[in-house]
């Protein structure tokens, strides 16, 4: 039960570090005045249809130690528009992120700088920061209390969560990782093959939502136009298209 709770922990750890990545970067690539509207479009930390829902647009984000887009996909709805996202919209479009990370050994030799070394603590630091940069101070406290809680509350098990004010030293959560790639897919392209609703429907005696399955997306769908490639291409493309205006 040990082992597997640790497992368990490094299957969370490693999908919060990928979601902070992009909502680190998608906060660079804001406005002064969107940076409180995409924290709150976070969604990830508690059970949710979406890992990011802004505007009718949904982002759902990927996080492998694999060299490949290999994903374990918890249901057709994470491929497919959704009737009523997490922020109550009806979506048009939906992004799935595709992100590619490499945990460092301490006793490593891998040759990367250590500007591109990125750990947990740093990116919620990184986070909180930008927003006292750009909110008023009385809201910006709130706003990071409340993203402090999230980050707190993410994944399965909430006793094993992680508290950046007690825990920013701890080692268990400060392990170095660097990106390998990043690769935002546009899940309307009709050339992305997928397992979809429409596919279960002849199923009649199959329960939509027990379907568990794995994809592998390849590096390109559609030459340099889907996925967009790279962490800031990323963050811009998201940004943009979830403003709405």
């Amino acid at each position: 039960m040990a082992i597997a709770k640790l497992h368990l922990t490094d299957q969370a750890l490693l999908g919060l570090n990928g979601e902070l990545l992009l909502l680190d970067a998608m906060l660079r690539q804001a406005e002064r005045d969107e940076l409180q509207d995409l924290i709150v479009a976070w969604y990830g930390w508690r059970e949710s249809t979406r890992d990011f829902s802004r505007n009718s647009v949904g982002i759902e984000v990927k996080t492998t130690t694999r060299a490949v887009s290999t994903h374990q996909v918890q249901g057709v709805h994470q491929l497919e528009l959704l009737d009523h996202s997490d922020s109550g919209d009806s979506e048009h479009k939906l992004f799935l992120v595709s992100i590619g990370l490499e945990w460092i050994d301490a006793d490593g030799d891998l040759e990367v700088d250590r500007e591109h070394f990125y750990t947990l603590p740093a990116l919620v630091d990184s986070i909180v920061q930008q927003v006292r940069d750009a909110v008023d101070e009385l809201a910006a406290d709130e706003v990071v209390e409340a993203f402090v809680s999230h980050v707190l509350q993410y994944g399965e098990d909430h006793d094993i969560g992680y508290h950046h004010h007690t825990m920013s030293g701890s080692a268990a959560y400060s392990r170095q990782f660097v990106q390998r790639f990043v690769r935002c897919y546009d899940m309307l392209d009709p050339g992305i093959e997928v397992l979809r609703s429409e596919d279960l429907l002849p199923l009649r005696h199959v329960s939509r939502g027990s379907v568990r399955f794995q994809i592998e997306l390849p590096p390109s769908i559609h030459g340099d136009f889907n996925p967009v490639v790279g962490l800031n291409s990323t963050a811009k493309l998201v940004v943009e298209a979830s403003r709405g205006r």
